[in-house]
């Protein structure tokens, strides 16, 4: 949630990821029914910007989840901590260049940052962002 540069937003407001409410009832169109994946979560974080003081406010926080939060071992797994960087996809791209698979340049990757979890990213997330790279380039 970054906030743009030269816009300073009256409110903004954080809701719990799980929103809706899926249903159980199997599809014509489905082979097998789906788990209920929502859970209407409650949590909310609203902020607000004081115009008189110029800062940022708390103007509603309700921190009550009715769903398990991600575990220590799950987090890196959350879509919003998997992110190929600029700099990861280059030594991907200069280690291939010389006949080193990507997964190998992932696990190097992941022994100079000492261990996975400090990566930012799983190798399948490479190689999205390789075959992105790729169709890119045709396009």
């Amino acid at each position: 949630m970054g906030l743009q540069q030269g816009r300073n937003p009256k409110s903004k407001q954080v809701l719990g990821t799980r929103k809706a409410n899926k249903s159980l009832e199997q599809e014509e169109s489905s082979r097998y029914a789906r788990r209920e994946t929502r859970t209407l979560c409650g949590a909310k974080l609203r902020i607000g910007y004081s115009e008189a003081t110029k800062v940022y406010v708390v103007k509603a926080f309700i921190s009550q989840h009715n769903h398990m939060l991600a575990t220590s071992n799950q987090i890196p797994f959350i879509r919003t901590n998997r992110h190929v960087g600029k700099e990861s996809l280059a030594l991907t791209n200069t280690m291939t260049r010389v006949s080193i698979r990507p997964c190998h340049a992932y696990e190097y990757m992941v022994e100079q940052s000492r261990g996975y979890r400090r990566v930012g990213f799983t190798v399948k997330d490479l190689y999205n962002k390789i075959d992105q790279q790729r169709k890119d380039r045709l396009i």
